[in-house]
């Protein structure tokens, strides 16, 4: 007969193996005992049981703090249960990065994740090539480095991600990639940038709130962008929305609002640099509202543009002579507020 123990967790556990998983526990594990494929007794670290698996494992990991980085490895997964926390003080690599080779894995569950060195160099998730292919679910990612970084195929669903001191969120590469992120914030520089080699790379954001209280909350370079938010805002930057695009790449905007509230005639809701093209549609507005509190303009860019409106879109500027610069709408309704109309209500 198999001896039962019942753990730490409550959980009823026996001789009986476990297939593919490894366990880790914080405070009652034991690395020098630990087994792949039992649950009896656990691991006590991260990189112990990282060190184990091998590919089509996944390691589960149980509540408590563990102040570990490194631990992606190609075809080993990790799901993390609620209370499970990795809070990594030091300096190096992030807590997953696939820096020297591709690699393929899932994170999932409701596991809490951070970097907290004063440098801010430290990334939280690293997808450092083109063919790296990953899944990420999380509860909160804080970072004082960036919070995710992929140039690869990335699928994400988190409730928030935050940087306290450089980009939230940064796309690269030539994939695709698909997040659905309620908060995505910032306290510095950007909360999310996107600049994918070309216009194969491709993705597709959902957000409630994207915002930065100190620089810009939104930036799109290169790549095919869809984007679908509540709110894209910056209460410190100077657009809430820049396209610095010199290809005509396309973004997509269905926004409910987007919004810069600094006390600066300078202030922009959507900004597309003088060196950037956007004809032909290149930026698509579907039902937004384009709000700037104290600048003249909401909307304006370098050259001329064209913007395309196949929905609704309301432009308001608290000053000056319009709500838009240089800026031509075409299709649909392009609802241009002229000055001093009263825009704190937006």
């Amino acid at each position: 007969m198999c001896a039962q123990i019942l753990n730490a967790q409550g959980i009823l556990s026996s001789d009986v193996p476990t297939g593919n998983l490894l366990w880790v526990d914080a405070v009652n594990g034991i690395n020098a005992l630990a087994m792949r494929g039992r649950m009896t007794i656990p691991f006590k670290t991260l990189t112990a049981a990282k060190d184990a698996a091998v590919s089509g494992d996944t390691i589960m990991v149980l509540p408590g703090t563990y102040n570990e980085n490194n631990l992606a490895k190609n075809g080993v997964n990790w799901h993390f249960l609620s209370g499970a926390v990795v809070e990594y003080s030091g300096t190096g690599s992030a807590l997953f990065d696939t820096a020297g080779a591709a690699a393929s894995f899932k994170v999932t569950g409701n596991g809490v994740f951070k970097t907290t060195h004063i440098s801010g160099g430290v990334r939280a998730f690293s997808l450092a090539n083109n063919g790296d292919v990953a899944t990420l679910q999380f509860d909160r990612i804080e970072s004082r480095g960036q919070a995710i970084y992929s140039a690869g195929a990335l699928t994400a669903v988190g409730n928030e991600a935050k940087s306290t001191a450089g980009t939230t969120l940064e796309l690269r590469g030539a994939s695709e990639s698909m997040l659905n992120i309620d908060r995505v914030l910032s306290l510095s520089s950007t909360a999310v940038y996107i600049a994918g080699d070309s216009t194969s790379c491709i993705v597709r954001l959902r957000a409630m709130l994207i915002n930065n209280t100190s620089g810009y909350a939104f930036v799109f370079s290169s790549g095919t962008a869809y984007v679908d938010a509540f709110e894209i805002s910056t209460s410190g930057g100077p657009t809430a929305l820049q396209y610095s695009s010199s290809g005509s790449h396309p973004l997509y905007l269905r926004v409910s609002r987007i919004a810069n509230t600094q006390n600066d005639v300078g202030a922009r809701a959507i900004r597309i640099d003088s060196g950037s093209v956007a004809p032909n549609g290149a930026i698509r507005l579907y039902g937004c509202s384009l709000f700037s509190k104290f600048g003249d303009y909401a909307i304006s860019a370098g050259s001329a543009s064209d913007v395309l409106c196949p929905q609704w879109c309301v432009v308001k500027a608290k000053s000056g002579g319009s709500g838009s610069s240089n800026v031509t709408a075409r299709i649909h309704t392009f609802l241009d507020v002229t000055a001093n109309t009263n825009v704190g209500d937006l």
